[in-house]
């Protein structure tokens, strides 16, 4: 991606939570599309893994809303 991501924002560690929220989900679209332009199998887990605010929920992650837990 040639865009560069900027999140500055005293609301959550220095980043703006739904600034990265968006970020996200524009990569997961991104994942997406080329996945279908090369034909792959894109296996998309990210809506079913969310919450209604958008974070993932809290059994999936590390705390921050935002990272995988090892589980």
């Amino acid at each position: 991606m040639a865009e560069q991501a900027i999140f500055k924002s005293q609301t959550f560690g220095g980043f703006n939570k739904e600034e990265v929220l968006k970020y996200i989900d524009k990569i997961n679209t991104w994942s997406r599309e080329l996945a279908a332009e090369c034909k792959i199998k894109y296996l998309d887990t990210a809506d079913e893994l969310k919450d209604k605010r958008g974070f993932l929920r809290d059994e999936y992650q590390v705390g921050d809303g935002y990272h995988l837990n090892a589980e």
